[in-house]
């Protein structure tokens, strides 16, 4: 049940940072865009964390049943490694992109709030 709670509230974040986002490129808010796509990435990054937290609980169950097994534990290790590269798949170079917006964005503040104290 707890599972299902956090993909909802995780879907939630998503779709409440995607309409902030987009409302802030409608109105030329940067503001509002940023904080909208960070919201949504975070909640991205939420949600893989939860996949990859079920992964590991699959890999703990593998591991206790590999004690009664044929199948070798390393066949297992390499099956869920594999899962867990494809669920982690492009939430790196993801979280990169957003993490250069954030930068673009305060570096233009910056520049604004420069230039207002200079003039």
């Amino acid at each position: 049940m707890e599972d299902l709670k956090n993909k909802a509230e995780n879907l939630k974040d998503k779709v409440e940072g995607e309409v902030q986002e987009a409302y802030g490129k409608i109105t030329d808010n940067k503001t509002d865009e940023v904080a909208g796509s960070v919201k949504s990435t975070a909640a991205d990054v939420k949600d893989e964390a939860d996949n990859l937290l079920d992964k590991a609980k699959d890999l703990f169950e593998d591991v206790k049943e590999s004690v009664t097994s044929d199948r070798p534990i390393k066949e297992k290790l390499e099956d869920v490694l594999e899962d867990v590269k494809e669920a982690s798949g492009g939430l790196g170079e993801n979280l990169k992109d957003k993490a250069e917006d954030l930068k673009d964005f305060a570096e233009d503040k910056l520049k604004d709030l420069k230039d207002r104290f200079n003039k």
